[in-house]
């Protein structure tokens, strides 16, 4: 299956439920703002006309009313009085004709996983994800750069988006997702206030685990920041 685009404007007020998690990333709007103010950053725009990529919403930034679900990313780091610069803007896009892998030997994601050499390079439009974020200063480490945590939280977050969208398109389960492991290798600083992307793409799945990587890379797409993690899904008798 690949994805298609919206046939309808259903506006992102709410976050989906497992069951229905895939039709509604398919048929839900990516929110205008954000669109806009990508639209108006030259490298940003370009990649917005990808043919084979469209704009989707996020559920991480869209919280439950009456529940602590998506807190950190929808209410924590979302624009408020109290922080008025974290993330400020968000934008996802996925691959139109997004295809994935086959099911690989037993023992393969342990092998090919965490060897520490880093990932290969590998082009936006080679990707399955992109990320678009306007980082703003309240996220520093450093003066000016940001945090590590919060580039690593913004990894794993994008990477279970990547495995739930691969997941439900080929397979029946809709049991809870776990990370199993994220690594993270940070090549330069990420300077804050700017905007940046990050490519994620699924490399490899085996049973119940998914291994996915992506690179935080400036406009030019020089890597400042690697990420590498797997995914679990729960087995049935613990759901």
């Amino acid at each position: 299956m690949t994805p298609t685009r919206p046939s309808s404007t259903k506006r992102a007020d709410r976050a989906p439920a497992y069951a229905d998690w895939l039709n509604w990333m398919r048929s839900t709007s990516a929110p205008s703002k954000e669109i806009n103010y990508f639209s108006s950053i030259p490298w940003a725009k370009q990649l917005l006309h990808y043919s084979n990529f469209r704009p989707i919403p996020t559920p991480s930034r869209t919280i439950d009313p009456g529940t602590t679900n998506n807190a950190f990313f929808a209410k924590t780091l979302a624009p408020s009085e109290s922080i008025p610069s974290p993330i400020i803007n968000w934008l996802l896009l996925v691959k139109e004709r997004l295809q994935t892998p086959p099911e690989a030997p037993k023992g393969t994601i342990g092998r090919t996983s965490g060897s520490g050499d880093g990932i290969a390079a590998r082009k936006a439009v080679d990707s399955d994800f992109i990320l678009l974020l306007n980082l703003g200063s309240d996220l520093d480490g450093f003066g000016g750069v940001a945090h590590g945590g919060l580039l690593s939280a913004v990894f794993d977050e994008l990477f279970s988006l990547v495995v739930e969208f691969h997941r439900q398109s080929v397979t029946e389960d809709r049991g809870p997702l776990f990370t199993m492991k994220l690594t993270t290798l940070f090549r330069d600083k990420v300077p804050t206030p700017g905007q940046v992307m990050v490519k994620a793409w699924l490399q490899a799945r085996e049973g119940r685990k998914w291994l996915l990587q992506g690179q935080l890379c400036d406009e030019k797409e020089n890597v400042l920041t690697e990420g590498e993690g797997i995914w679990m899904t729960a087995k049935s008798e613990r759901i």
